[in-house]
């Protein structure tokens, strides 16, 4: 069961001293931009789940991405991190993506 739009506006009106952001591991871009769409302007932090969506997630206001990619690509994440407003971010994005890729022990 996934974490509701509801749910975290519950907590955020509960304990808005403590919830300061969510990590969406939920893998589906929709819900992750939904979280942002809703909380980030209150300045609740969106991070995706996973590198694949940190270009999308910085662009429409999240704040990063929280990913086991980064234990084996950290340096090309880091990359998309830095430069997601460059002009060269969607091939930051294409080659971070595919470095985890082909990093993964199921890849080799």
């Amino acid at each position: 069961m996934g974490i509701t739009l509801a749910l975290i506006e519950r907590l955020l009106k509960a304990y808005p001293r403590s919830v300061a952001g969510v990590k969406d591991s939920s893998g589906d871009w929709n819900n992750t931009k939904a979280m942002i769409d809703a909380f980030a302007k209150q300045g609740f932090e969106v991070f995706a789940g996973s590198e694949v969506f940190l270009l999308k997630n910085m662009r429409a206001g999240g704040v990063g991405c929280i990913t086991a990619g980064a234990n084996v690509n950290p340096h090309g994440i880091d990359r998309v991190y830095r430069g997601w407003q460059s002009a060269e971010a969607e091939v930051l994005q294409a080659d971070a993506t595919r470095s985890a890729r082909s990093s993964s022990p199921r890849s080799r």
